[in-house]
């Protein structure tokens, strides 16, 4: 994919010229040191692909998630508007632009397959008679081939998605012209539609399919709150270090952060609703092949787990989140939202562990060593990516708005 290695035309200032303010110039070194470390310990792993791969796949997830998350509320961000938007764009920017390397990131699930996706594994199909039933059924759908050729497209379309919409805003700041934001608003409304049907069917084939004899209508939507979820947590932590360094000084306000937690709110009651959904309409349908995937997840240490995600990734942040005064407090903002993003990882380990140790629950030191190592490559790139552009857009009416409440403020 070539897109990639590219830039967009007139990008403004390089990279050189710009002054980053010190969290981004840390966040690029740490997490590049941190990616370092914990893949050369990940290295060793290498005598036992299966947990390996197992443990890699929700810390792909994870951090693939934030990309996506981050090009979804971009778009969103273009058809609302909103002052919290013009804060948040450049992080939004450049992680959608992270998407670019996300290929790279998913040939260790390609090279195991066969250690993930029962379909994939002939020995397995060879030795489960209903697995190969299914397999017969769908395998003009689970097959290696066809998998791989999806995965190749929904990786063009969220990369050309990425540089569009990025090519578009630098050169907005650079001419002023209007025309390139309404490109940018138009592209988001159908680019949203596209976005919804694409994340609905990668979902499917890196999640769902890991048990073909289960599915769930609402596993589509699942994933989309998930991922918007985790980009905005992230967004808020990076933005609560970089409010008080210029350019944001300028514009950014108690405010503003209100705003921001209004949505971490809503984020968390959607992640609720869907979950809840879930359950229910698998629930009151009472069949086999769906019930199955939630009694895996009620029983020894899983059922405890399933607590822990209830009482700390809904009913903690909600009740915490109705307090207005935190909303404003940036701090204790960025602490809710770092919490919630260790438990965005927790969720998708319960959804994809149990499938290949349902009979028990246990954590490997891989589960807890590949997010940070995924998480810091992806943490490098992201800072790289932050640091092509100037942090604050120009020209939008709304910046020279913001700048007024907030000198007003002070």
């Amino acid at each position: 994919m070539s897109a990639h290695h590219e830039e967009p035309v007139n990008p403004g200032p390089a990279a050189s010229t710009l002054s980053m303010p010190a969290p981004v110039v840390s966040l690029r070194r740490i997490a590049g040191l941190v990616a370092l470390i914990a893949s050369a310990l990940a290295l060793t792993g290498y005598s036992n692909p299966a947990q390996l791969v197992q443990s890699y796949l929700p810390a792909f997830l994870l951090w693939f998630g934030v990309s996506i998350g981050c090009l979804s509320m971009l778009m969103i961000q273009h058809q609302s508007g909103g002052h919290w938007g013009i804060l948040l764009r450049r992080l939004f920017e450049a992680g959608a632009r992270t998407i670019y390397f996300m290929p790279l990131f998913f040939i260790p699930i390609l090279l195991g397959m066969a250690n993930l996706y029962s379909w994939a594994d002939p020995v397995r199909i060879a030795a489960d008679h209903h697995l190969e039933e299914i397999v017969h059924k769908k395998g003009a759908y689970l097959n290696v081939p066809f998998f791989t050729g999806r995965a190749i497209f929904y990786f063009l379309f969220w990369a050309l998605m990425a540089r569009t919409l990025t090519s578009w805003s630098w050169k907005y700041d650079e001419t002023g012209d209007r025309e390139y934001a309404e490109k940018m608003r138009r592209m988001s409304g159908w680019g949203l539609l596209a976005q919804a049907l694409v994340i609905t069917f990668a979902g499917v084939d890196w999640g769902m399919s890991l048990d073909p004899h289960w599915f769930s209508t609402i596993w589509g939507i699942l994933f989309m709150v998930g991922q918007a979820l985790s980009a905005w947590c992230l967004c808020i932590m990076l933005m609560s270090r970089l409010y008080t360094h210029a350019p944001f000084t300028r514009v950014a306000t108690s405010t503003l952060f209100h705003d921001l937690g209004k949505f971490l709110f809503a984020f968390v009651m959607l992640w609720g609703y869907v979950n809840l959904s879930q359950f229910l309409i698998i629930w009151s349908g009472n069949l086999p092949e769906e019930t199955t995937w939630y009694l895996h997840r009620s029983v020894g240490g899983w059922r405890q787990l399933t607590y822990l995600l209830v009482g700390l990734h809904f009913f903690l942040p909600f009740f915490t989140l109705l307090s207005a005064g935190l909303k404003k407090n940036a701090g204790r903002l960025a602490v809710v939202a770092g919490l919630l993003f260790a438990l965005r990882y927790v969720d998708l380990f319960w959804n994809i562990a149990p499938i290949f140790k349902h009979e028990h629950f246990s954590v490997h030191p891989f589960d807890l060593l590949m997010p940070v190592a995924v998480g810091g490559a992806w943490l490098y790139l992201f800072a790289r990516q932050l640091e092509k552009a100037p942090l604050l857009v120009k020209h939008d009416p709304q910046v020279q708005e913001m700048e007024e409440l907030a000198a007003h403020a002070h």
